[in-house]
């Protein structure tokens, strides 16, 4: 029993080494958006180490380098949903054992993404690449045009419908619904 404790210890900075923010916020933090919380602002100035996206990211404090993985967990049952955000502190040790793994698995996703595409990227234009990476950034083969929009940075919003309707038409995405639920895939995923 005492050994499990201290390999605990060691799983976390020391209170001691954190700033002021992370010793409030301790190793495990919750944003229950389902309650009308929303995340500190600290959080914000965290650097991204590995971003998933909505569902996931791995986060560190610029001023005491204390690691946090972020998950989002929802739950749509009705009467009794939630929606959260879940922080829990990692070492630096299982960052190092993790972050290769989320790596390779965006690389693996990239590859693939890239081989089902009938075009290449490099011979598209600036505003159809950044709307194909958010596909590889989100590692997803599909998503509708509303998650395009919420997901795309403010010059590509402009210009993001037409965008995505030209990439349909030249056969690089299909399209599947009508506007506003559009749902854009790579062709032949499967």
């Amino acid at each position: 029993m005492a050994e499990r404790k201290k390999k605990q210890s060691k799983s976390v900075a020391p209170a001691s080494l954190k700033c002021e923010f992370c010793k409030k916020t301790g190793s495990y933090y919750t944003v229950a958006y389902h309650r009308d919380q929303v995340p500190p602002v600290e959080l914000k100035k965290f650097k991204v180490l590995y971003d998933e996206g909505f569902c996931f990211s791995i986060i560190r404090c610029p001023k005491c380098k204390t690691i946090y993985m972020r998950h989002r967990y929802i739950d749509n049952e009705p009467g009794n949903g939630s929606d959260e955000d879940v922080y829990t502190e990692i070492s630096e040790e299982k960052l190092s054992e993790q972050l290769p793994f989320f790596m390779n698995k965006l690389k693996e996703f990239k590859s693939r993404f890239n081989k089902r595409l009938t075009v290449k990227i490099s011979s598209l234009g600036k505003d159809e690449r950044a709307a194909l990476n958010i596909f590889i950034k989100y590692q997803k083969h599909f998503l509708q045009f509303d998650e395009f929009m919420a997901k795309a940075g403010k010059p590509l919003q402009k210009v993001l419908a037409e965008v995505l309707a030209g990439l349909a038409e030249r056969g690089v995405l299909k399209a599947f619904g009508s506007y506003p639920n559009i749902q854009y895939s790579v062709p032949d995923w499967e």
